[in-house]
């Protein structure tokens, strides 16, 4: 938690209302609400200090799925990272290992009604740069917000897909955009 004085949820937030305490990296968040557990958090949970990332671009790589919990939407509290398990995903409150074999990032969290959902980009392994890996936006479907069953990566165009943005459509599908490379929201797809 960074500030417990009082806040003023009418009046501006007084600066920044959540640090990462692991790597100080939370980037790329999507908070929600739920009616029975409160705000939740979830971020790329990136190495910014990391004390050996790696060369080249590896910091930015080799991150995990930080989570972080508010009653209000205005305190945080640092939760844990989602870890991958044989289903998919789960929330650990001890946080990341000090070695992945994958990047996560930039998860995004929706609701479709019955169940949540989660389009995460996934990378294999920890690139020290950016040309040369394939990634992909991968469905996780969850009831709770802290166990996440594995989908399918999502067809699309390209293997160099990042960053997923959904919203649910008048016509009742989401909405798809993504980055690809260094080009973004270049990319529009339909999605149930």
């Amino acid at each position: 938690m960074i500030d417990p004085s009082p806040i003023a949820p009418a009046g501006p937030a007084p600066g920044e209302i959540y640090r990462d305490p692991i790597y100080d990296g939370a980037t790329d968040p999507t908070v929600v609400h739920d009616p029975a557990t409160g705000w939740w958090m979830f971020y790329t949970q990136r190495r910014a200090d990391h004390p050996d990332p790696g060369p080249g671009v590896a910091w930015v790589h080799g991150s995990r799925v930080g989570v972080a919990q508010s009653p209000d939407g205005l305190r945080w509290d640092y939760a844990g990272t989602l870890e991958p398990d044989a289903a998919g995903l789960r929330l650990d409150p001890d946080g990341p290992p000090v070695t992945v074999a994958e990047t996560h990032w930039a998860p995004e969290v929706v609701h479709d009604g019955s169940r949540w959902r989660m389009y995460l980009t996934e990378i294999d392994g920890i690139p020290w740069q950016w040309a040369g890996h394939p990634r992909r936006i991968v469905e996780y479907s969850s009831g709770d917000l802290m166990s996440w069953t594995r989908g399918a990566p999502l067809t699309l165009d390209s293997d160099r897909v990042i960053d997923a943005a959904v919203t649910r459509c008048p016509d009742g599908l989401a909405a798809l955009v993504q980055g690809r490379g260094r080009r973004f929201g270049d990319e529009g797809r339909g999605i149930r």
